[in-house]
């Protein structure tokens, strides 16, 4: 846009009348100037989702349609499921295939608790599919020094010496069980390992939180399950300036979605562009 004001008298020049332009100038380039328009991601953003009791929020998500307000490797699947006749609503999340329950989430120090589902059967009659070690993706990380460790063996032969360590029965064979063992009781996987699998059983060590093995069944601590921390961009800034945290997967970059647009990191607080043109218009009067 060109301004021409080589054919305007002088007096067009009066303060009144330049303070007038300016602001209308100041008006059309500033970002927060928009008709009415609200950025529609803001606005998708902003509607609270819940599964169960549990806030779904920045950098999780839960369908495909919002993960905008989320941050990639943080979807998560809200599911109705039965058990004994009885409808729950279970928010879970997958690491290498396997299906993990979320038990609660800690936005304010990005942490959250999950089990193994395999460890929230339906029925006690039911057997365990086959274990394996936790692999988890680089956005998250164990939370060691609030974790502990139970080791399992599958497909044991149901001999009366292991049948203290038994959990319930392997799905590779119903009439062999899996053991669970404490840290404490780690001196006899060795020796019940001979009895797995005929002996070629892997040892599977799985993270739980800190536990009491004389006071607690393995069962009941590997269901409360284990403590992880995650890693996704820093949102305290962008919601201290009322914005929602996102994701945009065509730039492949975090936003933060205000009402007026998308910014980089933070929304442009109520009275930054007015103070701006105060500030101008000072400068212009003096």
């Amino acid at each position: 846009m060109k301004i021409l004001f080589s054919n305007l008298p002088t007096s067009a020049f009066s303060p009144p009348l330049m303070s007038i332009l300016l602001i209308n100038i100041l008006l059309l380039f500033s970002d927060n100037y928009f008709v009415g328009a609200v950025d529609p991601v803001f606005q998708n953003c902003s509607v609270p989702r819940y599964c169960g009791n549990q806030l779904i929020s920045f950098p999780f998500y839960t369908e495909e349609e919002h993960k905008q307000c989320g941050f990639p490797g943080f979807q998560l699947s809200c599911k109705n499921k039965a058990n004994n006749g009885h409808s729950s609503t279970i928010l879970e999340v997958k690491f290498d295939g396997d299906n993990h329950i979320v038990r609660n989430i800690f936005y304010e120090n990005q942490s959250l608790t999950v089990s193994n589902a395999a460890f929230s059967r339906q029925s006690s009659t039911s057997c365990f599919p086959t274990l394996r070690n936790l692999s988890l993706p680089s956005e998250f990380t164990l939370a060691s020094n609030q974790n502990s460790k139970v080791f399992l063996l599958q497909n044991c032969s149901s001999s009366s010496d292991l049948l203290e360590y038994s959990i319930g029965c392997s799905a590779e064979n119903n009439n062999n069980s899996v053991l669970a063992f404490s840290e404490e009781d780690k001196n006899e996987v060795a020796k019940a390992s001979e009895e797995c699998g005929n002996g070629s059983s892997p040892v599977v060590d799985l993270p739980v939180m800190k536990y009491n093995s004389q006071n607690e069944e393995m069962e009941e601590v590997l269901s409360r399950g284990f403590l992880l921390n995650w890693i996704a961009s820093d949102c305290s800034v962008c919601n201290k300036t009322h914005g929602k945290c996102g994701f945009n997967y065509t730039t492949r970059h975090f936003k933060c979605y205000c009402s007026d647009r998308p910014h980089s990191a933070k929304c442009d607080l109520p009275g930054q562009f007015s103070s701006l043109a105060q500030l101008l218009l000072f400068n212009f009067s003096s």
